[in-house]
């Protein structure tokens, strides 16, 4: 991939000599044209928020769960003995109803072995780990880019 680029890098030069006189840039400028737009650069940075993510995944284990469900069906009609002789008003005629339930839970962890202060512990390593990858593919590919210009 690095190699790509450098490719490319060379095409664009030999490309923009043959189009006629022009000026280069600095090799300031390439560098941080270099530093902000190549695709490893990219691609670990994108690692780093992938690591500050899954830090946020792994404390959620701390947070109580919710889970909610509902129920609603169609009417029932009813016509029993016992329905019709309650004296509910009706005369005995059938009745209806519509079944309707809900239910919610919630559910606090109060131990589970460390292991959610284990995963929390385990995804900031993993985080320092992709901002070490980064900063070695940074420099990798500012002396990759020195060496091409």
């Amino acid at each position: 991939m690095i190699l790509r680029a450098v490719f490319i890098l060379i095409g664009i030069v030999f490309g923009l000599s043959a189009a006629g006189p022009v000026s280069a840039a600095s090799l300031e400028e390439e560098l941080a044209g270099l530093l902000l737009d190549h695709p490893n650069i990219r691609a670990a940075d994108k690692t780093v928020e992938s690591a500050r993510q899954e830090i946020k995944r792994a404390k959620s284990g701390y947070y109580p769960q919710i889970s909610a469900t509902a129920d609603y069906s169609a009417a029932e009609v009813i016509d029993s003995p016992s329905e019709r002789n309650q004296g509910d008003g009706q005369e005995g005629k059938v009745s209806t109803r519509t079944p309707q339930s809900a239910n919610l839970t919630v559910t606090q962890n109060v131990f589970n072995g460390f292991l959610t202060s284990s995963q929390v512990r385990t995804a900031k390593l993993n985080r320092e780990l992709a901002r070490l990858t980064l900063e070695g593919t940074r420099q990798n590919t500012v002396f990759e880019g020195i060496n091409a210009y």
